[in-house]
């Protein structure tokens, strides 16, 4: 049996997650005492802060990391760790790239970073029940209106579009003539597009001037879908914010490798969701909060 932390990513926050493991877990409540104004953000909102990216990104990330370390108290051995977008820098923690202070400071400056580089807005909806063929046949129509990307491959029939916000009407109504669903999603920043390339260049100025650390143990990217390189570890994490997200090509990956047990940390289950459409044979395991958790440890899924 071969385990993985994988770790939420933005738009599956919501107002009080993280709470119930602040008041019952030890080992949570010093990240959410660590976090300062951001564990205020995830317990009390409100909902329209809280989808704001520049809130969303450490409030999340920060949420992750409490879930992990509740988790990894109880001697919870994994093989490697992915992370969904966002989830990515937990992912980086969990790795020991990155201490968790490190990382949030940096979370909230990608965060706010993201928000100055699309003053004009902009956003990011999910095509349900079309082909990638699809996809960008549909893209291409409405280019001429502004920029329009596909930017998170999450699995079979599932593709994430990301832009300007009149391409971005436009493909909704193309969506309905290629009888694909349109959905709009909770974030304010169409990540993962060619307009955040110097967000990308922020980050990787930024890393430069941390104390970057080799990983412990595998780390997947969303870039390439594979484990990072060491040696092209910086430059790969930060050309992540404007590169589509290969989230079907990692899973595939990680199975094909022998991963057959799945513990998704953080909140929402989003990512269970997408893995059971890829591989309905895996194990999945969600953690986010105090009584998933309990329920975890009582039968024996984390062990």
């Amino acid at each position: 049996m071969k385990k993985a932390i994988l770790f939420a990513g933005q738009g599956a926050q919501y107002v009080g997650m993280g709470k119930s493991l602040y008041e019952s877990n030890a080992h949570s409540k010093v990240i959410f005492d660590a976090a300062g104004e951001v564990a205020t953000w995830c317990f009390e909102g409100p909902k329209e802060l809280l989808n704001q990216t520049q809130y969303t990104q450490p409030s999340v990330f920060t949420v992750s990391i409490a879930v992990y370390e509740a988790i990894k108290a109880h001697g919870v051995k994994v093989d490697a760790v992915a992370g969904f977008s966002l989830g990515e820098y937990a992912a980086l923690v969990a790795g020991g790239v990155l201490s968790f202070t490190q990382c949030l400071k940096l979370v909230r400056q990608r965060g706010q970073w993201m928000e100055q580089a699309v003053p004009s807005g902009g956003g990011m909806a999910a095509v349900l029940g079309a082909t990638e063929q699809t996809v960008q046949e549909i893209l291409s129509r409405v280019t001429h209106l502004g920029i329009c990307e596909a930017v998170n491959f999450n699995c079979p029939g599932q593709i994430v579009i990301a832009g300007q916000e009149q391409p971005l009407a436009q493909a909704a109504i193309l969506c309905k003539e290629y009888k694909a669903k349109y959905i709009k999603l909770p974030v304010s920043v169409p990540a993962h597009t060619s307009m955040l390339a110097g967000v990308a260049q922020k980050i990787e100025s930024a890393l430069n001037e941390m104390d970057v650390c080799q990983p412990i143990m595998p780390i997947m990217s969303n870039v390439t879908g594979e484990a990072y390189k060491a040696d092209e570890l910086v430059a790969t994490v930060a050309k992540q914010v404007m590169r589509p997200v290969l989230w079907e090509k990692t899973i595939r990956n990680m199975i094909a490798d022998g991963f057959d047990t799945f513990i998704e940390v953080g909140p929402g289950k989003t990512l269970s969701g997408l893995v059971k459409k890829i591989d309905s044979t895996v194990t999945i395991i969600n953690i986010e909060d105090a009584q998933s958790l309990e329920n975890a440890i009582a039968g024996g899924l984390i062990c």
